[in-house]
Order: C-alpha cells, then sequence, then structure tokens
C-alpha cells in the first residue's frame, strides 16, 4: 500500500475504533437492527475497497453508510462520524469542492449529538479552517476563526465557575473540554500568527494561555508554548518589554519540567536570545549564547546569533569567527554546497560591509543566491 492509500484508509478505518461493535452497542442498545446491520456491512465493505486502492467502490460503499446513517436521526453520532469520513475520504482524494460540504455538515451534526463545545466540534471546526486556508479560501476560513474566537471568548469568561463544579466526573470531562479549546486556539492562533495576521492570532494567542493558565501546572509545556507565542505576538507590535517578559516566562516554565540542561531547553533560550538580539539588549544575548554554549549545545544557529550580536556590538573580528563557525557546522551536517548556509552568508556579508570589504560581501551574497536556486 503506497503513502497515499495508507492514509485515506486511514480516514475511514478510524471509524473502525469509534464505531467497534462495544461502541455500537452502548449507543443504540443492544443487538443490532436491521438498517443497523446494512449500516454496518457498507461500513465495513468502504473499509476494505479504501484499503485495496478501489476508491469508485469504497466511494459508493461510503455513500451507502452515510444513507444508511441519516435514518438513525440527527442526534446519532455514527451521522457525523459518516460525513466527516466522506470529507477526508474527497480531501484526500484532491477534490476539495465535493469535501467541503460534508465537513460543513459533520459540524453541525456533531454540534446537534454532542454539543458546540464538545472536543469533536472543536477538532472539526480546526479541520475546516485548515482546510480552508489550504485552498486558499481565505474569507471563509476567517469567519469561521472568527466564530471561534467568540465561542473561546466566552467559555474563558465561564471557566472560573465551569471548573469549580463540585463533581469530580463532571469537573474533569469540563477540564478536557478547556484543554481541548486551548489546543484548538494555539493551533489556529499560532497559523494567523505566522500569516501575518495579528488581528485574528492575538485573541486566540490570548484565550489559549488564559485557558492553560487556569488548567495546567505551572511547568507544563503546552504553557510555556503558550507563553512564547505572545512573545512573538509582542515582539511584532514592538511592544519589547512585554515580548521579553514572555519569553523569559516561556523559558523559566519549560525549566520546571525539563531542568537546566536538556537540550529541549535550547529553543526556548534561542527565542530569548533572538528577543534580545531584535530589542537592542545585545550584552543579554551575548551572555545567553554564551551560556547555551557552555551547555555544550554548539548549534549553527547559536553561532549565527552570536555573530549577529557581535556585529552589532562591534566586535567584528569576533563576529567573523562565529559566523565562520556557523558555516563550518552547517556544511558538515548538510553537504559543501547546501542552501542552509545562505542565510549564515547574508548576515556575513552585513558584517564585512561594515568592515569595508565590500568585494567580499558580493562573493558572499551571489554565493547565497546561487545556493538557493539549487
Amino acid at each position: 500500500m503506497n503513502a497515499k492509500m495508507g492514509r485515506l484508509a486511514s480516514c475511514f478505518l478510524s471509524l473502525q475504533v469509534l464505531l467497534a461493535p462495544g461502541a455500537l452497542a452502548s449507543a443504540i442498545g443492544p443487538g443490532l437492527t436491521s438498517k443497523s446491520q446494512a449500516y454496518e456491512d457498507h461500513r465495513h465493505a468502504g473499509i476494505e475497497y479504501l484499503a485495496e486502492g478501489r476508491y469508485g467502490l469504497a466511494e459508493t460503499s461510503m455513500l451507502a453508510t452515510l444513507k444508511e446513517a441519516e435514518a438513525f436521526g440527527a442526534k446519532d453520532i455514527r451521522l457525523s462520524q459518516s460525513l466527516k469520513a466522506l470529507a477526508d475520504f474527497y480531501k484526500l482524494r484532491n477534490q476539495p469542492a465535493t469535501a467541503e460540504p460534508y465537513y460543513e455538515r459533520a459540524i453541525r451534526t456533531q454540534e446537534v449529538s454532542l454539543g458546540a463545545d464538545s472536543s469533536e466540534v472543536i477538532v472539526s471546526v480546526v479541520s475546516l479552517i485548515q482546510f480552508r486556508i489550504t485552498q486558499n479560501e481565505i474569507a471563509k476560513a476567517d469567519r469561521l476563526t472568527q466564530k471561534l474566537i467568540g465561542f473561546a471568548g466566552k467559555k474563558v469568561v465561564e471557566a472560573p465557575k465551569a471548573l469549580a463544579n463540585p463533581d469530580s466526573r463532571v469537573k474533569a470531562a469540563t477540564l478536557t473540554k478547556y484543554v481541548d479549546l486551548a489546543t484548538a486556539c494555539d493551533t489556529i492562533g499560532s497559523i494567523y500568527r505566522l500569516r501575518g495576521n495579528r488581528t485574528l492570532a492575538e485573541p486566540l494567542l490570548q484565550y489559549s494561555l488564559a485557558i492553560r493558565e487556569k488548567t495546567l501546572t505551572p511547568g507544563h509545556l503546552a504553557l510555556a508554548r503558550a507563553y512564547g507565542n505572545m512573545g512573538f505576538i509582542y515582539l511584532n507590535q514592538h511592544k519589547n518589554e512585554e515580548a521579553t517578559l514572555f519569553f523569559k516566562k516561556a523559558l523559566e516554565t519549560s525549566k520546571k519540567t525539563l531542568g537546566e540542561n536538556n537540550p529541549l531547553l535550547f529553543s526556548k533560550m534561542d527565542d530569548l536570545g533572538h528577543c534580545y538580539i531584535h530589542t537592542g539588549q545585545y550584552a543579554e544575548a551575548e551572555q545567553l549564547y554564551k551560556q547555551i554554549l557552555a551547555k555544550g549545545w554548539n548549534t549553527a544557529s547559536c553561532y549565527l546569533a552570536l555573530g549577529q550580536t557581535y556585529t552589532k556590538e562591534g566586535q567584528y573580528s569576533a563576529a567573523e569567527q562565529a559566523f565562520k563557525t556557523a558555516i563550518s557546522i552547517t556544511q558538515k551536517s548538510n553537504g559543501k554546497d547546501t542552501c542552509m548556509i545562505s542565510p549564515i552568508l547574508e548576515e556575513y556579508s552585513v558584517l564585512l560591509k561594515k568592515t569595508q570589504r565590500y568585494q567580499e560581501a558580493e562573493t558572499q551574497l551571489a554565493r547565497s543566491k546561487s545556493l538557493k536556486s539549487l
């Protein structure tokens, strides 16, 4: 089975877990009616055809499965699951126009059967937003994202009371829903941040942080991620003090779980280091990157950042050595002509121009451009 066939199979095979005999028994009571049996027969046939790569027959069986599911009523979870499976099938078959209405209808039926705040609905909303963005249907994605923002804002206001429920089972279920909502806000907020849409990114990332502060332990890595996301938001707004504060919080939160010497801590230190450079805190950046090197984390990105810092400080000899070390490390890992040294060469050229070595600077820029085109 090739990779694409495997992905297609997985989108429908997931129903085997969700709709296993035990799950069906709890959903519809003991014993299968004739319609339930027909539903199961079509469902299993679809799974088998999909696994064999017989997509036409798989589609026919999946549509028949949906027809049987519709007879169970809008509140039956099998209907939304059948719709979601078809949407995934058409998406992976590169038929987005056919997939989209199934995604939309799956969400509507999930809201009926599970409630608007169910984790399954939130996951489906995230999937549909991502789907619309990949199809460049930005306006539609934005409208659905606005709804997610409104919903999340309402749930954040309700959180203190909802999470204080004395019933342990209800409280646990509520906690799960909030954690899933925070993940959804983080996922979509991060996408919009990277797309440069601060208007939609900021409230989602703020809500994600607000929920995670209420639901997670002080050293949870998801909480550290939320702090880091807000650091990037404020950095882009040139709110330097706020950005620095949040990057420091991300680092200190990570340390509580990872300890002082875990290599996974590097990314948080690097984020803070780049914040220092971006905001002109060069002495702090230099000290931080030296701490990283002292831990034995001799990465090319670390030397690149040090080179940038030394250049800003006017320590040109130290900067040149740092850039050369970054190039050497990158080439050792990826080959002499790797395009990964292009950004290093570009920063190196800045140094060369500052030291009036203009011809060398042009040579490095030309090499960078050449490697990018490979």
